[in-house]
């Protein structure tokens, strides 16, 4: 019961795809590829004849069309300037991406408040098993979006958790609380970062189009861009950290 069908599929046509983080303490780093079709090689094409600028006011850096490697997010930008970011709360940038002198891509992004860590502590369900809980500093008059990732300070470890979540009906602290995923004796390190609702769209709309591409059943997913001219993410970090042990 087995019946070879060929597809007369069209065309895909390539799209540029983007990713830039300006997190604080590292260097200005962007990464251009193309999108490939279903069914060819995983191996990314990368676009190595951009010419990128990120501006702040009147201050500009240029990307120069270098490797780097980011050993601690495993991750290869092809775009990089050795200048340190900075973090300034308020602060705005731009990303321009040209081709020929053309602008074809363009972003904005600027550092939101660092919201606290107030409390770590575990719910025990077991004698060796616990839940963590995560309490943070909440802004009740405003609308916040947060990505919380749980992992050990070993980088050669995958994050254990990490998860993004809009603070609804929050009143001065917002509470994230995790499955039964960890061990006690564990030595994990929290990461809260404070993101802009783009960013939130852009996570949650890209983890729905992972979804889908694995599910027969769900209904394709359309990944939600920060950029406009291109599929990606331009965001600036606000980030807070705490290591606990799990006990």
């Amino acid at each position: 019961m087995k019946q070879d069908v060929e597809l007369d599929l069209p065309a895909a046509e390539q799209q540029l795809i983007v990713e830039c983080y300006l997190e604080p303490g590292g260097q200005y780093k962007a990464l251009v590829t193309k999108s490939l079709s279903f069914f060819e090689s995983t191996q990314l094409e990368g676009v190595d004849t951009a010419q990128i600028v990120i501006s702040s006011g009147d201050k500009e850096i240029k990307l120069q069309n270098l490797r780097h490697a980011d050993t601690l997010n495993k991750k290869v930008y092809n775009y990089w300037h050795p200048k340190e970011v900075k973090y300034e709360e308020g602060k705005e940038y731009q990303i321009s991406i040209s081709f020929d002198n053309e602008i074809k891509v363009s972003g904005k992004t600027r550092f939101l408040p660092i919201a606290p860590i107030l409390k770590v502590y575990p719910e025990l369900r077991t004698d060796t098993t616990a839940a963590l809980f995560v309490e943070i500093e909440d802004n009740p008059r405003e609308e916040n979006y947060y990505r919380v990732v749980i992992k050990s300070p070993n980088p050669q470890i995958p994050p254990t958790y990490d998860k993004v979540w809009a603070d609804d009906n929050s009143n001065r602290k917002f509470t994230v609380k995790t499955p039964v995923i960890f061990k006690m004796g564990w030595k994990v390190a929290v990461n809260v970062y404070h993101i802009d609702k783009k960013y939130y769209n852009f996570l949650k709309s890209s983890q729905q189009a992972r979804d889908a591409n694995y599910n027969p059943f769900m209904q394709p997913a359309t990944i939600e861009s920060t950029l406009d001219g291109a599929t990606g993410v331009f965001t600036a970090i606000s980030l807070s950290s705490d290591t606990v042990v799990i006990e």
